[in-house]
């Protein structure tokens, strides 16, 4: 699959520490570099500022993936997975960004990554089956929502998905729903 906005190599001059290559007309992130262990690095060394939450989840995460231990593993290729079937698929919808593809930043990587990439080591199974996502308004929490949501739908390989999207008010529940449907 390629398509024009896919093909040219314009998109990788603007990546997370130049990670993203284009892999038979797709794009994805190398197979060494995993977000998680970036953003922890990243807040170690200053770049990033974190709350002190952030910075312990983000080290137990970091901590799980280097000792491989206990009843989940981490996998790269089930974590990259959605990543690359969002970047490759999902475009902005409205606003400045329009018909552009959805490029994730680091911190939204991170929370893909995290989500999909534990599984059990016998079941395959997914470690975290819920997320809970609290940022700020206006720092694209619907759109992050109804991509990973598009994927559950299309990407994820379940033959009857069931999406629940929860607000306190309805119209805010329903703006997932909403925003879903204009990716598609």
């Amino acid at each position: 699959w390629c398509f024009p906005w896919r093909c040219d190599d314009t998109l990788s001059k603007s990546t997370i520490n130049g990670k993203r290559v284009n892999h038979k007309g797709l794009w994805q992130y190398e197979d060494s570099y995993n977000p998680i262990i970036d953003y922890h690095n990243q807040i170690e060394d200053g770049t990033i500022v974190a709350s002190n939450k952030i910075k312990a989840t983000v080290a137990h995460l970091v901590r799980e993936i280097e000792l491989d231990e206990g009843r989940y593993t981490f996998d790269i290729e089930l974590a990259r997975r959605p990543v690359t079937f969002i970047e490759n698929f999902i475009q902005h919808y409205k606003g400045i960004k329009s018909g552009e593809p959805y490029i994730m930043e680091l911190w939204q990587l991170v929370i893909v990554y995290a989500f999909f990439g534990f599984v059990d080591r016998e079941t395959r199974l997914r470690k975290y089956r819920e997320l809970l996502l609290i940022v700020a308004r206006k720092n694209g929490k619907s759109a992050l929502a109804s991509a990973i949501a598009v994927y559950l739908l299309y990407g994820d390989g379940e033959s009857a998905p069931n999406l629940v999207s929860v607000a306190t008010q309805k119209d805010q529940a329903k703006l997932v729903w909403e925003v879903s449907k204009a990716l598609l």
